[in-house]
């Protein structure tokens, strides 16, 4: 069976994007990647370079195709600047070397080439000959051409298993920072947390198996409400003593919990989050009271970008969650229902990922491990 068209599976993607079918984060992120490695797996390209640019104009591509949402636009640069830092970083190693896979016939040849080519051009009988008949400034001996024409073809497989790792180190994302629950859970202590968020609920059904705890759920009323009712639920079903409390009850509440665990839609460069509406309020009681706020979150969803207008970054939603249209106090109000919070980083204590946990100071040179920077903007 051929392989599909690389351009049908964008149009498809873009389609969804733009009729809403592709919800969460995660869903964006798995998607991403698998279009990725088909574009990079049969697309045509000879070199790097176009490589590189047929990618960068993909991932325009998809930014533009979403309608609104910041944070889906954030999570596929991201996952797009994460595949050009893999594909810049392999070919550099592979040009680092002659020969990314060389065989001992073709490596004796190369060093038996080299090395008659020093002995003829140090001996005194050719030195004379090229005094007499001058020896061109640009002359240099051609004898690794082959070598780098080799690259371009050998490193196809590398950058297809590469971006299989990215995507295997996605599907683990919520199991790899469950994994670390015991470290950060102890018993008897009271938690806080905020809607509903699938990484959240798996973090606290790990510690649930060996600690004793009590959660603390803050409802996200209006957008999310029902979804964390669904979410308390599923975590009493794990054995979690759970409270459910309106939004307004947080602040009463803080100076008797031990620390704050909030999921988020971004983290961006400086340590900011983009949390759904409401949480910032967790985040500012917690601050008041000099509870830690921990967020727990993927690395597909750190951003490389720096938030320089952070409202800029808060989506509206429909206000029909607040008010209903068919209510008379609608003809006499304006009314904006915001989707997203954002959380400065001076309100943030640690960032739990899939691989690690990490203070606010160690963010700079974990964005630098992942992305590059000629990929700020594409």
């Amino acid at each position: 069976m051929p392989p599909q068209d690389p351009n049908i599976t964008i149009e498809s993607l873009v389609f969804r994007l733009k009729r809403g079918r592709i919800l969460t984060g995660f869903q964006v992120a798995v998607e991403t990647a698998l279009l990725l490695r088909q574009v990079v797996s049969t697309a045509r390209w000879s070199n790097v370079n176009q490589l590189i640019s047929q990618i960068q104009k993909l991932g325009s591509k998809l930014v533009e195709a979403q309608p609104k949402g910041i944070i889906k636009q954030n999570l596929f640069g991201n996952i797009v600047r994460r595949v050009l830092f893999l594909i810049r970083e392999e070919f550099n190693n592979a040009s680092d070397e002659p020969e990314l896979n060389p065989s001992t016939d073709d490596h004796l040849a190369k060093s038996s080439i080299e090395g008659n080519l020093e002995r003829i051009t140090s001996s005194p009988i050719y030195s004379s000959m090229l005094n007499l008949l001058g020896k061109p400034s640009d002359y240099e001996p051609n004898v690794s051409q082959k070598f780098t024409n080799r690259i371009n073809v050998d490193l196809r497989p590398i950058f297809i298993q590469g971006i299989q790792d990215i995507i295997d180190e996605l599907e683990k994302t919520h199991s790899d920072i469950a994994a670390q629950a015991m470290d950060h859970i102890h018993s008897n202590e009271i938690i806080m947390t905020y809607g509903a968020s699938k990484t959240i609920e798996t973090f606290l059904r790990a510690a649930a198996k060996k600690r004793k705890f009590t959660v603390i759920l803050s409802e996200s009323y209006p957008n999310d409400h029902e979804s964390s009712h669904i979410s308390i639920v599923a975590l009493a079903n794990a054995g979690i003593d759970t409270i459910l409390i309106p939004d307004a009850a947080v602040f009463a509440l803080m100076s008797r919990v031990n620390k704050v665990i909030l999921g988020s839609h971004t983290v961006f460069a400086n340590g900011g989050v983009l949390v759904s509406a409401g949480a910032k309020n967790l985040a500012a009681a917690a601050k008041h009271h000099s509870t830690p706020v921990i967020i727990c979150a993927g690395i597909y969803k750190f951003s490389p970008v720096y938030p320089h207008n952070p409202d800029s970054l808060i989506a509206l939603s429909s206000p029909d969650h607040v008010i209903p249209f068919d209510e008379d106090l609608m003809d006499s109000v304006d009314m904006i229902n915001a989707c997203h919070d954002y959380i400065p980083p001076s309100m943030i204590d640690l960032y739990i990922t899939n691989l690690g946990s990490h203070p606010p100071s160690y963010l700079a040179r974990l964005i630098r491990e992942h992305y590059d920077p000629e990929d700020m903007i594409f």
